[in-house]
């Protein structure tokens, strides 16, 4: 199938409610999936367990089974015995709203992406499942709400065409999610790399959903190399009680997990800091200072003395008003306008016009 070019351009930054997202900035999605069981109580502590964590949002999986997958799927019956009311969700995005919260929606069909938009959202997620479900592409594109687009088991030329296809309907405000769901992933079918072969192709922001195993400690820890590869948005799942081995449990951090991974998260977004290049602020300067050498009398020097290496050192000192190392090579054969004392700073201003 051949599709035809947009000229529009993938948004390089995209307003998420409260959050201008950018390659500077680490969005994190705590992704509740079907943790909650079916249990709407279990549903509103998990949206307090992502609040105490401070995530920029709670993303919610609204499904409708018969609109999801054929009857005879291995978890049809799973689905439609979890499944909410619209009233139910609507209440649960009232209450996360109600505490500040960004909320996502994933929607797996056109019913529950057409009722995500009805409750005004302020992100749309679609699994892999939906890359080439051009029909609700365009749908999410002409809603003008911002939505991420799974790139899982997905070959190049279907990113490309599902891009093509949101751009053509209107749609510039998406990131790519990089992961996929092997319940749990191998670290080996990670490939954080990837991260900037899809931003280096398409031009797009991209983000990581992670689904490495919760057990493993490292579970902790890969998203910061995703935010090295330039991810912007980032997708983690959490339950209440791992250990339960309740619904999608496998990839899930526990609360405490939650909150102690936000806050690596945080400090690394700090950590990597702008690759921009600025003037040098107050540390700086004064690291600077500290740190470089410059050029020094090696001993006493009268005034007519002709510079040659010899009377020259290379020194730190912390005294300003000097020339640094670089000038080396520029001074040597000037003649000196005046004495100099051993270790005296030499500046432009000692030599002879």
């Amino acid at each position: 199938m051949t599709q035809t070019l947009s000229a529009n351009k993938p948004a390089k930054s995209i307003q998420m409610g409260s959050t201008l997202v950018d390659n500077q900035t680490v969005y994190i999605i705590a992704e509740m999936a079907c943790a909650h069981d079916g249990d709407y109580e279990k549903a509103k502590q998990l949206v307090d367990i992502a609040y105490d964590a401070k995530v920029n949002a709670v993303q919610f999986q609204l499904f409708h089974a018969p609109e999801n997958m054929v009857r005879h799927h291995p978890i049809y019956g799973l689905l439609e015995k979890i499944e909410f009311s619209r009233d139910q969700w609507s209440d649960l995005v009232s209450y996360a709203r109600a505490k500040k919260m960004d909320v996502f929606s994933c929607a797996y069909d056109m019913p529950s992406l057409e009722f995500s938009i009805q409750l005004k959202v302020d992100g749309i997620k679609f699994n892999s499942a939906d890359l080439n479900n051009f029909e609700m592409i365009e749908c999410v594109a002409k809603s003008g709400i911002p939505f991420t687009l799974g790139t899982g088991a997905s070959r190049m030329d279907e990113i490309g065409h599902a891009i093509s296809v949101a751009l053509n309907a209107g749609g510039d405000k998406f990131v790519l999610m990089h992961g996929m769901q092997s319940f749990p992933t191998s670290l080996a079918l990670a490939n954080i790399r990837k991260i900037q072969s899809l931003s280096a192709t398409f031009g797009t922001l991209v983000g990581y959903a992670d689904h490495t195993d919760g057990e493993d400690p490292f579970s902790m820890d890969i998203d910061l190399l995703a935010l090295g590869m330039g991810g912007a948005v980032f997708e983690k799942h959490y339950t209440i009680d791992r250990s339960l081995k309740g619904t999608d449990y496998q990839a899930a951090l526990n609360p405490a997990e939650l909150i102690a991974y936000v806050q690596k998260m945080r400090k690394a977004s700090i950590a990597l800091g702008s690759a921009m290049n600025k003037p040098f602020n107050a540390d700086e300067i004064k690291y600077r200072t500290f740190q470089k050498k410059q050029i020094v009398a090696a001993h006493d020097l009268r005034q007519g003395t002709i510079l040659t290496r010899k009377n020259i050192a290379l020194l730190r000192t912390e005294d300003n008003g000097g020339l640094d190392a670089s000038y080396l090579y520029e001074i040597i054969g000037k003649k000196l306008a005046s004495n100099l004392n051993e270790q005296q700073l030499i500046s432009i201003n000692h030599f002879e016009k």
